[in-house]
């Protein structure tokens, strides 16, 4: 499949989405990172709706194109540059059992690919857990989730524990996330946060040329951010996010995972911006 048909086909999937449901939301973000031998641009776009049944059940549907477009200097490859796309749909069904228990299950196929998105790149992640609701400002997550968080497609167990000390702050701890908001009025949130966030994308022939028995590239670092979110009104919302990444690979791999090249990048900051609306 390529790139233009693939943005065509979000395209498509985005406004049937819309069409057919009044909770939506759709969102625009940039974002950078910068080391000393590489930069890398990102550009993404995506729409979501989430409908509620009965009280008791809860669907949300995301979809989102992203591009990532990432410039070499200082390395064996300076003055070159490699794009990665992916397009991928987030399904997420939660059931509200009780006053007690929530369960939580998540569907997400993808497709990344370097340059070309094909359909034989595709492949599935999920996630299930339960929320334990401890009391009204309490609750306790706990479950396992097979995700990209390293670098490497895995299993992993996923746990959190959300703390609202009162209407202005709350405090989240966990894996693979951590956040604490502060919000001055009901305009502005303000939140620290630490994510492990990784990516996998699938080579073509481009930076397999660096090692001959690469098929995949890996993206993983540890995210330290202070976010800011603005409601502009009740439709429009702006998030401006500084950061610094501890950690940083980006490396190629062979199908068992093994590093076949280490492009030696180096921890570094990260900007990013996104504009969002919600109806």
């Amino acid at each position: 499949m390529e790139i233009g048909k693939a943005v065509k086909w979000v395209f498509l999937c985005v406004v049937c989405n819309l069409s057919a449901q009044n909770n939506y939301s759709v969102d625009f973000a940039i974002h950078t990172q910068s080391t000393e031998n590489i930069k890398i641009n990102e550009t993404s776009f995506g729409a979501d709706y989430t409908k509620t049944f009965h009280s008791k059940y809860r669907i949300e549907n995301e979809l989102k194109f992203n591009s990532k477009n990432i410039n070499y200097f200082n390395t064996d490859i300076s003055n070159s540059s490699t794009v990665y796309n992916e397009v991928k749909n987030k399904f997420v069904f939660n059931y509200f059992k009780s006053d007690k228990i929530d369960v939580n299950f998540k569907l997400e196929p993808y497709i990344t690919s370097e340059n070309n998105l094909k359909i034989s790149d595709l492949d599935l992640l999920g996630e299930l857990n339960i929320d334990f609701i401890l009391s009204s400002n309490k609750k306790l997550t706990i479950g396992a989730s097979r995700n990209n968080f390293f670098g490497k497609t895995m299993v992993l167990p996923i746990f959190s524990y959300y703390y609202e000390y009162d209407k202005k702050v709350n405090l989240n701890i966990g894996f693979p996330e951590s956040k604490l908001s502060y919000s001055n009025n009901s305009r502005n949130v303000f939140s620290i946060k630490n994510a492990f966030n990784g990516s996998i994308y699938n080579l073509e022939n481009t930076s397999k040329s660096l090692a001959l028995n690469s098929t995949k590239s890996s993206f993983s670092q540890l995210t330290t951010s202070i976010e800011y979110k603005r409601n502009m009104d009740s439709n429009w919302f702006v998030n401006f996010k500084v950061g610094y990444d501890f950690n940083r690979e980006y490396l190629l791999l062979d199908s068992n995972y093994k590093t076949t090249y280490d492009f030696g990048i180096k921890d570094g900051c990260q900007f990013g911006l996104t504009i969002k609306y919600k109806h």
